[in-house]
């Protein structure tokens, strides 16, 4: 055994022993006095973690606890509303039930006086509750709980998040089906039984009857959201029975519901708009009643248009007496129907319909044999195709039976413009122009280049080139010798008349060498259609006819005319029926004395006509057929006949007019685009090259309060035509907010309507959305001067209309339940049935709520419970075992001190053998 006295090891032990044995205490001591087995990350790293997220877990269950017992008193609080308004329910029901009965003698005035307040209290306790339409429950409502797990694509917000859709569930008077949108007769139309433009005298009026599409029938047009333009609704109502305002109603709706009833999607989108016939009564200052027909929705917005003078007359558009106003267009050839095709071999003629309600252009392919088909064979082939053609015959076209040496007469009885273009027909056989084909099978209307033949120039070569861009007017080229006798020549000369037209050269237009031959190509995708003009030779290979290289110059043909139904001569007689009327743009009326004489022909009548400096300075009448043909002299200018006595025997009728008169009637009440003092349409201009792009922008809020939006571009180039006409315009606007698949952006639509003064078609956009916004984009081919695509045309002379918001305001009028005469108390009884059960539906989407809430409360408690055990098992201290370590801490280190006081000791014991 050895012995040491620099270093002693056993008191070294023992000190270190003694500290490990004080930290056991002292770490026994925390946990004894806090209670937690983990005092510090030290003790227990991973265990720690786990613990502070089960805390962490806990905190967020807690206040989703409290979220939730928000919530369910929410919906307690709102389902308690529902329930008082199911009481007003009951009073209301009660008062049209009385009012509805033939052997009540009381007054219904009085009893509609408290239905109406009825009506009243339930918007303002549907809007004290948060469940009016934009309230501010009504919206998918997310209340977020906690406690979810993210799996199979679904995040843990989203698991631990409980959702109420209200957004359906509102409970005014408009969701409830007791009030909405409204379109009805114009103003101050009577079709009570005792007016002179009763029913019965609109149904019975032969003019009415001969003016339907369908003997028995009359039809109104409807467009809305999800059913426009070429979807438009059609619905044919039966005459049969038809005697007053009720059976008038009880016809259109059971229509209505028969056009609903239909397979495609339109109809269905049709029938959830749940539009509906009422009899809209106007109470008079002497206390009569007017009678009008209505059309009510608590859906959507909505456009009705009629679709003849029968139902014309009962939106009410008179010319006169129980006479509807005319809704024929017609558009007329200035040539006439004559001729042989010249050349040889196989052709095809094309003729191209738009406008008039059109979705997008209508092409009809006629087949001829060069140098054998006859203008007229020609002329009946396009009306057998035009006759056969269910698209056209759906828009109300038509064409006049052909007759030799006569024009072509086309008419649509939609009372929309349209144009008629042809392209192929290089002889003018049916008198519509001589633009050629990009060759002469080809089987494409218009075309981006087209090539020539075989050339042979010299310095004095001369042509005149006429080009149609996208179908608009008439640009001539004219080259009038080269400088040398090249093709080269020839292309620079051809260019420099294109450089010096800027229509061509925004639309792109380049003439080029190609093998030999010279090509003319849009270099931006422009459509166009060519003639050419060779006075006694086709050098430069683009005769219109290719054997003899003649061509037709291009006469404008006429679009928006007045046409007279009776050919000359005419009788006229002095003092009897020798004055024509006719007013401009609806100012004062302008009357012509007409030269009498027993048989004046139409020649003369013309004559007389344009010698009236009032009529000259703004139409200009011609002979056509042998009848006269009235024409105004520039764009947008109204001619209207007024009433005289020279008009029937020249075969005109009283209001005909160049352009249409106004047929449609928008629901008012619902939001719409208004611009300007007169609250008009947007304006249009078709997109004719493909430098004309433009974007529209449509905004919404949606139910939560976010802004949707669109932007939708309109282009007239190769990658899209889209906006050729204001018809092709709306459907491209209408179909992609259709294709959008947001349910906000799905409520807008886009109509066609007339301005106030009836001289040009826009545009106006309709929805029930509150305060939507249209953005129109500058269009790159708009000026001040000339703008195309849509623009404000309110915006004055010298401004551009385009690059503007403008933001839709509500509309004047509305419906609302009425208890005051039989017909609508017997209405009102429906409609609040219906009501008790849309309230019913609300109610029950409430409950549901209320119940999802206390089953996510359950779970939250339970979650609570069972984690706080969980973390409790992890985090705190078991204090049975902590006190046995603490009296086992305590007596080591008693026990350590008093061996650590040996061990430091055992060196003195080394001296005793010094001392030895």
């Amino acid at each position: 055994m050895s012995f040491r006295i620099n270093t002693n090891v056993p008191s070294l032990v023992a000190q270190e022993n003694l500290r490990q044995t004080s930290l056991f205490q002292q770490k026994t001591i925390e946990r004894v006095t806090s209670g937690l087995r983990i005092t510090s990350s030290g003790d227990d790293a991973a265990g720690l973690a786990i613990a502070n997220g089960f805390r962490s877990d806990i905190a967020v269950l807690t206040q989703g606890i409290r979220n939730a017992n928000d919530g369910l008193s929410t919906l307690q609080i709102i389902d308690g509303g529902i329930n008082n308004i199911s009481k007003l329910l009951d009073r209301a029901r009660t008062l049209a039930t009385q009012s509805a009965s033939s052997t009540f003698t009381g007054s219904r005035s009085v009893l509609n006086a408290e239905f109406q307040s009825v009506l009243t209290e339930i918007n303002r306790q549907a809007q004290t509750i948060g469940l009016d339409r934009g309230g501010q429950f009504a919206k998918a409502l997310s209340v977020f709980i906690g406690g979810g797990k993210a799996n199979g694509g679904i995040t843990e917000i989203t698991n631990g998040s409980v959702g109420v859709d209200l957004t359906s569930s509102t409970v005014d008077t408009q969701s409830l089906g007791l009030s909405g949108v409204q379109a009805a007769s114009r103003i101050g139309t009577d079709l009570s039984a005792s007016s002179t433009t009763s029913v019965q005298a609109i149904v019975n009026d032969t003019t009415n009857r001969n003016s339907t599409a369908v003997a028995g029938y009359t039809d109104f047009y409807f467009r809305g959201a999800g059913f426009s333009d070429a979807d438009r609704i059609k619905v044919s109502v039966n005459l049969s029975g038809i005697t007053n305002t009720s059976t008038l109603v009880e016809a259109v709706n059971s229509a209505i519901a028969a056009a609903g009833n239909g397979s495609t999607s339109a109809a269905t989108a049709f029938k959830n708009a749940n539009i509906r016939a009422v009899v809209v009564t106007d109470k008079q200052a002497d206390g009569t009643v007017k009678e009008r027909l209505g059309f009510v929705s608590s859906t959507g917005a909505f456009q009705v248009k009629a679709g003849d003078r029968l139902s014309n007359a009962l939106l009410g558009n008179f010319v006169n007496g129980a006479t509807g106003k005319d809704l024929s267009t017609v558009f007329v050839g200035a040539g006439v129907v004559t001729g042989t095709s010249t050349g040889s071999g196989a052709a095809n003629v094309i003729v191209r319909v738009q406008g008039s309600g059109l979705a997008s252009p209508v092409d009809i392919t006629l087949n001829i044999t060069q140098g054998t088909t006859t203008a007229i064979q020609l002329a009946n082939s396009l009306k057998t195709a035009i006759d056969n053609n269910a698209t056209l015959q759906a828009a109300g076209i038509s064409l006049d039976t052909p007759v030799a040496g006569e024009s072509l007469v086309f008419r649509s009885r939609a009372g929309d413009r349209f144009e008629v273009l042809i392209a192929g027909d290089n002889d003018n056989l049916l008198g519509l122009g001589s633009f050629r084909l990009a060759t002469d099978t080809a089987t494409s209307f218009d075309y981006t280049s087209v090539t020539g033949g075989a050339v042979s120039l010299s310095t004095t070569s001369a042509q005149t080139f006429e080009f149609s861009i996208g179908g608009g007017p008439v640009q001539q080229v004219v080259v009038n010798g080269l400088t040398a006798g090249t093709v080269t020549a020839a292309v620079a000369a051809i260019n420099a008349g294109i450089a010096a037209n800027s229509t061509l050269s925004a639309a792109g237009l380049q003439a080029s060498v190609q093998s030999g031959v010279i090509q003319i190509a849009s270099t931006n995708g422009t459509a166009f259609r060519m003639n050419a003009l060779a006075p006694t030779q086709d050098n430069f290979g683009f005769g219109t006819n290719a054997t003899t290289g003649t061509g037709t110059a291009f006469s404008a043909n006429y679009a928006d005319a007045i046409y007279s139904t009776t050919d000359g001569p005419y009788a006229i007689t002095a003092s009897s029926n020798d004055v024509f009327s006719f007013s401009v743009n609806g100012g004062p009326t302008t009357n012509i004395t007409l030269t009498a004489g027993p048989s004046r022909t139409a020649t003369q009548i013309a004559a007389d006509l344009n010698g009236n400096a009032t009529f000259a300075a703004a139409a200009t009448a011609y002979v056509v057929n042998g009848s006269i043909l009235i024409t105004a002299d520039s764009p947008n200018t109204k001619i209207t006949l007024v009433d005289s006595s020279a008009l029937s025997t020249l075969g005109f009728s009283v209001g005909q007019s160049n352009y249409a008169d106004k047929a449609t009637v928008n629901s008012g009440g619902a939001y719409a685009t208004e611009l300007g003092t007169k609250k008009e349409v947007f304006s249009f201009n078709p997109l004719r090259d493909g430098s004309q792009d433009q974007t529209i922008t449509l905004s919404a809020v949606d139910s939560q309060g976010s802004e949707r939006s669109i932007a939708i571009t309109l282009r007239n180039d190769a990658t899209n035509r889209n906006a050729r006409s204001i018809d092709e315009a709306i459907k491209t606007i209408n179909s992609q907010l259709q294709q959008s698949a947001d349910p906000t952006l799905k409520q807008l639509v886009a109509v066609k309507e007339q301005t106030s003064d009836g001289k040009e078609e826009g545009i106006r956009f309709l929805s029930t959305l509150k305060d939507f916004r249209v953005s129109i984009g500058v269009s790159s081919g708009s000026t001040a001067a000339n703008e195309v695509g849509i623009y404000d045309g309110t915006s004055g002379t010298g401004v551009l209309g385009q690059g503007l918001v403008t933001k839709a305001t509500q509309s004047d009028g509305g419906s609302q339940l009425d208890i005051s005469n039989i017909e609508g108390a017997t209405a009102a009884v429906t409609a609040l049935a219906n009501a008790v059960a849309r309230l019913g539906d609300a109610q029950a989407v409430v409950g549901r709520g209320q119940n999802q809430f206390n089953y996510a409360i359950n779970l939250a408690q339970s979650q609570v419970t069972n984690i706080a055990a969980a973390e409790s098992r992890i985090r705190d201290a078991d204090l049975a075992q902590e006190a046995a370590n603490l009296t086992k801490a305590q007596i080591v280190l008693q026990a350590g001190i008093a061996a650590a006081a040996q061990a430091n000791s055992a060196p003195q014991q080394v001296l005793a053998l010094l001392r030895g």
